[in-house]
């Protein structure tokens, strides 16, 4: 029977619930038959090795990529497709890249009051009020007017995610956040991140941080070649994963 693509009743609690997912770059597939939900004030934490899809699925959560076929829902209902609708959604669902994508020629509070402002969220003087709050919340209050080149990758990092909540999202994905900063930053943004996760928001986080994942994560998700191929909650995950691919992975990461 098909289903009802108008609405339909979420898994107990789903926020996000992605069904028989997939999606292919040319001849190449990238997600086969992804099936996840992710509940409110859940952190999914997304594991696996490169090429394995794991930013492919959140890029499609985020309508950043089309799906071939499957559904997606946000809150039981298909997530829009363009115009005013996905601009709304992506508000609800922020994003968090691996390049910080900030604008360079602004300061870090004109990035982040720039789409609450644009999108008529906030008035100028009110988003200007919040984004300073914010940055005092990453701990960046003295670098206000910086420019993005007077950052470090880290407080780059911390400015990007200050800006993904001055939409106040109820869900955020992280896309692999600290792959591009050196060791040193790492830290600075994974502290932000378990404050996040602490405070309920909802998460879903492409990583290869394995402390935040057994700190943080209510829940690990490991993909191989397209597929989620286990789940569980951290402490069975790290300490006696059920495929013989994940037990693999583990050993080169914890040996590391």
């Amino acid at each position: 029977m098909m289903t009802n693509m108008s609405e339909r009743s979420p898994s107990q609690g789903a926020v996000i619930e992605l069904k028989d997912v997939e999606k292919s770059f040319g001849a190449t597939k990238v997600l086969t038959g992804v099936n996840l939900s992710i509940a409110k004030g859940e952190t999914v934490v997304i594991l696996g090795p490169s090429g394995s899809g794991k930013s492919t699925l959140l890029r499609t959560t985020n309508r950043l990529e089309p799906i071939d076929s499957g559904e997606i829902w946000y809150h039981g209902k298909p997530i829009p497709r363009e115009g005013r609708e996905l601009a709304a959604y992506r508000a609800e669902v922020g994003m968090v890249f691996q390049q910080f994508n900030l604008y360079p020629h602004k300061t870090a509070v004109q990035n982040i009051t720039l789409a609450p402002v644009k999108r008529g969220k906030q008035k100028p003087e009110e988003a200007r009020a919040r984004a300073l709050r914010l940055l005092a919340d990453v701990n960046l209050s003295e670098h206000a007017n910086k420019r993005p080149g007077a950052l470090s990758g880290g407080q780059q990092q911390r400015v990007a995610i200050a800006r993904a909540m001055a939409m106040d999202p109820e869900v955020i994905l992280f896309d692999e956040p600290t792959s591009a900063l050196d060791p040193e930053m790492i830290q600075e943004v994974v502290h932000v991140m378990k404050r996040l996760s602490a405070d309920g928001m909802t998460m879903a986080v492409v990583t290869h941080e394995i402390g935040f994942a057994r700190e943080s994560a209510d829940r690990i998700v490991f993909m191989d070649e397209g597929r989620i191929i286990e789940e569980s909650d951290p402490e069975s995950f790290f300490t006696n994963p059920r495929t013989e691919r994940a037990q693999e992975f583990l050993g080169k990461i914890l040996n590391h």
